[in-house]
């Protein structure tokens, strides 16, 4: 479409006529919302939201190009997506900040513009940490089954974790040129999910040992256990720009005196670490059987890959 008073192209967003109903209006609503208040160059902007003949629109920045879908499919070289996934990462880093959630995060959601432009869009299932509207119907789990985290299925909500635990799947993808999860049914994809870790990215990739690193810890089921989302632009930005420096290393001055007394308080740390590891350990595996044995009532309620 154009955008007559500004004389610019624009790209317009309306629900899908088979699934226009009351949900899908707030759904659109919500991320026209959202997206107002993301202001980032690696996210797609809002210019305005309005209604024709009682259907609402969003009108939003146009991004010719193509998508990560498109990319990863046609092997894109694996610095030019590394590149790519460093810009997504930042996009979710700053959303996150505002307590944002995308948590539809795939390949067929990253832009690339005709001047390599990336930008995240499709902000539909977003949700603010506080939001508590429930526009998800019970017993649906929305989502993309390859790309959604293990919490989203457990839990039913989420943090920044999740769309970490995308990212960590794309950079998969990316690397190893196949999912860690490659189950043609979606509702086994959840099932494998829930039971066990992803596999090594060692196992098909031959690369930098921080990325197989930082990769392999985005895909950990507990959630408290991956890396936050400043850890992984730092070890993509090194990666992707080997003339980036990694800082200066810290001298070691200490003392024995110093060594030993710290000891304690590090060894105390670490046993308060572990029993609240174990505990959530406990917690997680009460609920995975009890999601187990009532997932063939869950309906998958995904989106296409693209």
């Amino acid at each position: 479409g154009r955008q007559l008073d500004l004389d610019r192209l624009v790209a317009i967003k309306i629900p899908r006529e088979e699934q226009c109903d009351q949900e899908q209006i707030e759904r659109l609503l919500r991320e026209a919302k959202t997206c107002a208040r993301l202001r980032h160059p690696n996210i797609v902007a809002v210019y305005d939201v309005d209604e024709v003949d009682e259907l609402p629109f969003i009108a939003m920045e146009l991004v010719e190009g193509q998508t990560l879908f498109e990319l990863l499919r046609q092997e894109i070289p694996f610095k030019e997506g590394l590149a790519i996934l460093l810009e997504v990462a930042k996009a979710l880093e700053y959303a996150h900040g505002l307590g944002i959630v995308h948590r539809d995060l795939k390949p067929g959601n990253v832009l690339i513009g005709k001047e390599e432009q990336v930008r995240v869009a499709d902000w539909g299932l977003a949700r603010a940490h506080e939001d508590k509207s429930g526009l998800t119907k019970t017993g649906l789990i929305m989502g993309t089954p390859q790309y959604i985290a293990p919490e989203q299925v457990i839990e039913g909500q989420c943090d920044g974790c999740a769309d970490l635990y995308a990212l960590g799947t794309i950079l998969f993808e990316l690397c190893a040129r196949r999912l860690p999860f490659d189950n043609e049914d979606p509702q086994m994809i959840v099932v494998e999910k829930i039971k066990e870790n992803a596999p090594p990215l060692r196992t098909f990739f031959n690369g930098p040992q921080k990325l197989i690193k930082l990769v392999d810890n985005l895909l950990y089921q507990d959630p408290g256990q991956r890396p936050k989302g400043k850890q992984a632009i730092a070890t993509l930005e090194e990666i992707a720009s080997p003339n980036v420096s990694s800082g200066k290393k810290n001298s070691v001055k200490n003392s024995n005196k110093k060594r030993v007394r710290s000891f304690g308080a590090v060894a105390l740390v670490t046993l308060l670490i572990v029993v609240v590891l174990l505990t959530n350990h406990y917690r997680l595996h009460n609920k995975k059987e009890k999601v187990l044995r009532n997932l063939a009532s869950v309906t998958l309620q995904q989106p296409s890959l693209r």
